[in-house]
């Protein structure tokens, strides 16, 4: 049976769920760079994403934190 996937798909990305941390209710005005350094108290931030409206560029109050490991994310949990 033929593979219904085309050979072009790009591939899954390379997070870890594990390490990966759900933030809300941040404020329509932060940055990626004040958030990025507010995070890293907390340990080593392997990607971040804030979460932006995409015609506006403001951002919609969320954002996802990838960690070098789980410790650093529980960490930041707390």
């Amino acid at each position: 049976m033929p593979s219904t996937v085309p050979t072009s798909a790009p591939p899954p990305p390379s997070t870890t769920p594990s390490c990966t941390l759900f933030v809300g209710r941040l404020s329509h005005f932060t940055s990626n760079d004040s958030f990025r350094l507010a995070m890293t108290k907390y340990g080593r931030v392997k990607s971040l994403h804030l979460v932006r409206h995409i015609v506006t560029g403001t951002s919609h109050g969320y954002a996802l934190v990838e960690y070098e490991t789980e410790k650093e994310k529980r960490r930041a949990y707390k």
